[in-house]
Parts: structure tokens; C-alpha cells; sequence
């Protein structure tokens, strides 16, 4: 067998020394206090959820970004749509020429997430057609599924879906099929399909952290109509998880300590808070 030298012996005992010295020192470092959140809430005077997803680390300067939608409060500009009542007009076959345009009403329509919406309405064209349809409209993509219905004799009855692409101005083209006479095929074109909502993304300003409550505030960008340079400020409290029915958040436009006067009632989602 080889024989290890004593000088041998001290240079592995001391590595072996410092690894352990290092080891429990690296592990033990303090993590950045933050807190990270999406949740969906309910908000008082507001028919539809509201969408919050943040990130907010107690550093110099702040670090951290949050994203808010509120889609009963139309925004020119946010690039998230809502749809109104809207005209659609079919052209059938390669020709682009319209053929048939319908009158679309949309009867309801909820947020799916924090940039699209689903819909559902009815319809007419005027030509001895309704229809009823569902839809989706967000992220720049619309979709439609929508059932034509003979107005004189409503047995009678064929299935269209619908695809397109949504313009900055919230004008819509695509493409459509149908079953109608073994399978039909066009393009359609939709002049304005709706309104723009509250959305922005902006960075944390600064941010606080204690125990399970945080603290953070930001500044609403400057191209967001009558509410551009306007300072909001957060409380949050990680109550558990899921968030729902146990954490809760609070903002205002004065910085304090709280209570905020608007209350997010937490209904989906979750929260937390590293301190």
C-alpha cells in the first residue's frame, strides 16, 4: 500500500477544513426578500375580474415588473379588445367580394386571462339568415364558431368556423368553412370588432418586505390615457396557499402604510412572500 506523507495528510485536512467552512457559509446566504404573484380578484363596482401578475424584489434599485388588466375600464391603445356589437362580412370561395354581411351581437363576454376575452351572441344578415355564436378575442387572433340558421324554416341549420388576425385598430381579416352544400370555404373581413381595456405592464419602483406582508409601488406608463405618470401603490399579504379566500391585496395612489381604500377580493390564483 502507498504511504500519504504528513505533509500530505494537513493538505487534505485542510481542504477538507475549508470545504466545510464554505459549504454551511454559501448555503446559508440571505435570499432577496420579494414577493410574486397572479391572481385573478374581484374588485368593488366592477362587474368583471380583474388580472394582476407581478414580481417585486426588495433590492437598490427595486427589481421587478407588474402587469395589470382591468377590462371594464376602456383604454384606447392597451392592444386588448373587448368585442362590441360588429359587422362581418363573407365573401365566398377566392373571391373577395362580399356576399353576405351579419350583424353580430354580442350578449355576454368574460375575461379568460389577463389579454383575452370569450364571447357568445346572435346574429342576422339581413338575407334570410341568423345565426347564434361563440368566440374568442385576444393575444391579436379572433376565433368564431357560429351556427347559420334558415330564418323561414330554423330546422335547417349549418356549422361555420371562423379564424383571423386582429389589427392595431381592431379591424379583423380571415379565413371561414362551412357545411353548407357538401362544404363551402372564403374570407372575411370585420371592420371594428370592438373596444381597447386597461392593460399595461410597468416597472416596480420600489418594493418592502416583512414577515408575510410586501409592499411595492409603481408608475403607470406615460401612453396610457388619463392615468399615464400616476403612481399606484400595493400592499399584499400571503395568507397561504391558494391564494383564494386567504390572501389579500390593497393598493391607492398615496404612498402609506395602508389601509388602501380599494380591496381585491383574491378568487383565484396565488401569492407569496419571501422575507
Amino acid at each position: 500500500m502507498r504511504k500519504v506523507s504528513k505533509i500530505s495528510l494537513s493538505l487534505i485536512a485542510g481542504a477538507a477544513t475549508a470545504v466545510a467552512i464554505a459549504g454551511p457559509a454559501a448555503a446559508g446566504a440571505n435570499p432577496t426578500p420579494k414577493t410574486t404573484g397572479s391572481v385573478t380578484a374581484s374588485v368593488s363596482g366592477y362587474p368583471h375580474q380583474q388580472f394582476l401578475s407581478y414580481d417585486a424584489f426588495q433590492t437598490t434599485p427595486a427589481k421587478g415588473n407588474v402587469s395589470y388588466s382591468n377590462f371594464d375600464y376602456p383604454a384606447a391603445g392597451s392592444g386588448v379588445w373587448v368585442p362590441d356589437l360588429f359587422n362581418m362580412g363573407f365573401a365566398v370561395g377566392t373571391d373577395p367580394t362580399t356576399q353576405a354581411t351579419y350583424t353580430q351581437n354580442v350578449t355576454s363576454w368574460n375575461p379568460t386571462g389577463q389579454t383575452s376575452v370569450a364571447f357568445t351572441g346572435t346574429g342576422s344578415c339581413g338575407c334570410g339568415w341568423n345565426s347564434t355564436f361563440s368566440g374568442t378575442l385576444g393575444d391579436g387572433a379572433f376565433t368564431l364558431a357560429m351556427t347559420e340558421i334558415n330564418a323561414s324554416n330554423p330546422s335547417e341549420t349549418y356549422v361555420l368556423t371562423a379564424t383571423g388576425s386582429v389589427a392595431s385598430a381592431g379591424s379583423v381579416a380571415g379565413t371561414w368553412s362551412d357545411n353548407y352544400a357538401g362544404g363551402r370555404t372564403g374570407s372575411f373581413t370585420i371592420a371594428s370588432v370592438g373596444h381597447e381595456i386597461l392593460h399595461y405592464v410597468a416597472p416596480v419602483a420600489h418594493a418592502s418586505v416583512s414577515g408575510k406582508d410586501a409592499y411595492f409601488d409603481y408608475v403607470i406608463p406615460a401612453g396610457v390615457p388619463g392615468l399615464g405618470g400616476l403612481a399606484v401603490f400595493f400592499h399584499v399579504q400571503d395568507g397561504g396557499s391558494s391564494g383564494a379566500g386567504n390572501d389579500t391585496v390593497e393598493f391607492g395612489t398615496t404612498n402609506s402604510m395602508g389601509p388602501f381604500p380599494n380591496k381585491m377580493t383574491v378568487t383565484g390564483g396565488n401569492l407569496t412572500v419571501f422575507s
